[in-house]
């Protein structure tokens, strides 16, 4: 019997002439955004210049690359052959370029993509931009948002996150992590309730009216049920909310409690008419993690995000 193996798709026989490696980058934006302006956004281009090199790369692959679809552009088949190829490719050039001693974040371009959760405290992304700002000013940054476990692994798999932040360690054979820092819960609440939630029973606190902070995919459980379900318990939620930046004026025009971790009700409890407080249940502290991929441990580049955003956050 004789057994037929597709063979592995190379860029570099992909047409007459070798693509560069601004063109695999481009590639590989595209594919992942699905999307010439989204791809531009992320590479730092502008549109016309982002579509130019889609006309290029039509024309050294002979694929279209992208095709309109019902909702939007698609990548073809024979495009999704060459992603993982693109990738690999881009990660072993940065290697390259990483192993000389002469690495200066201060004068390079970089782009660094950093995964968080939507409960990140705002103060603590305000002080990580300043210092990144600081020491790599020519850098891009890149923050994207993370709404499962799952899709924080595929994005450090994937290279769509250079590093991710989360409250769950999750080590493969191919991630590494390192702790970060710790946090505990808090709540806050419009001062007119004053007086009436420091002296809070078990009971009546989870029978206030709560608003949970509720990601727009919907497929983040919220990590304060999580931790309330833990202890057999569970509280009274009359609204779920994506936006966090909304919650401030929404709890200040209400009679609303929200909890979350102590660093993002501080920061909220800077609004004059809010008012933060102890909640009266025993919440264990929460770690946070840096993660980050195999691929990228020794570059130079990762080895100064890392050291920087230990220096920063470490110390809040």
């Amino acid at each position: 019997m004789v057994i037929f193996k597709p063979p592995m798709p190379d860029l570099c026989k992909a047409s007459s002439s070798p693509l560069e490696l601004a063109q695999v980058r481009t590639l590989v934006a595209l594919l992942e955004e699905s999307s010439v302006s989204r791809a531009a956004a992320v590479l730092g281009q502008s549109q016309p210049q982002t579509s130019t090199t889609l006309r290029r790369l039509r024309v050294q692959l002979q694929d279209p690359v992208l095709v309109r679809g019902s909702y939007g552009m698609v990548p073809t088949a024979h495009a999704l052959t060459l992603l993982g190829p693109a990738r690999r490719i881009l990660a072993d050039m940065l290697s390259l370029l990483n192993a000389s001693e002469n690495f200066t974040p201060l004068t390079m371009p970089l782009e660094i993509k950093i995964a968080v959760p939507d409960y990140l405290s705002p103060a603590l992304l305000g002080a990580m931009f300043r210092a990144i700002r600081a020491e790599a000013p020519q850098a891009t940054i890149l923050l994207r948002a993370v709404h499962s476990e799952s899709e924080g692994a595929e994005l450090l798999e994937t290279g769509k996150a250079d590093v991710l932040i989360e409250s769950v360690a999750m080590p493969t054979a191919s991630i590494r992590y390192a702790p970060l820092f710790e946090d505990s819960i808090l709540s806050v609440a419009a001062r007119s309730k004053s007086g009436k939630l420091d002296k809070l029973s078990l009971a009546d606190y989870l029978n206030l009216p709560h608003v949970a902070a509720a990601p727009a995919s919907g497929l983040r459980p919220g990590l304060i049920d999580q931790l309330l379900a833990q202890q057999g318990l569970s509280r009274r939620v009359v609204a779920r909310v994506p936006y966090l930046n909304t919650l401030p004026a929404i709890l200040a025009a209400s009679d609303l409690v929200f909890t979350t971790t102590t660093r993002l009700a501080q920061y909220m409890g800077a609004h004059p008419a809010l008012q933060v407080f102890v909640p009266p249940v025993t919440f264990p502290p929460i770690h946070y993690f840096l993660m980050w991929h195999e691929r990228v441990h020794r570059t130079s580049e990762h080895q100064w995000l890392r050291g920087l955003l230990h220096r920063v956050l470490a110390a809040k």
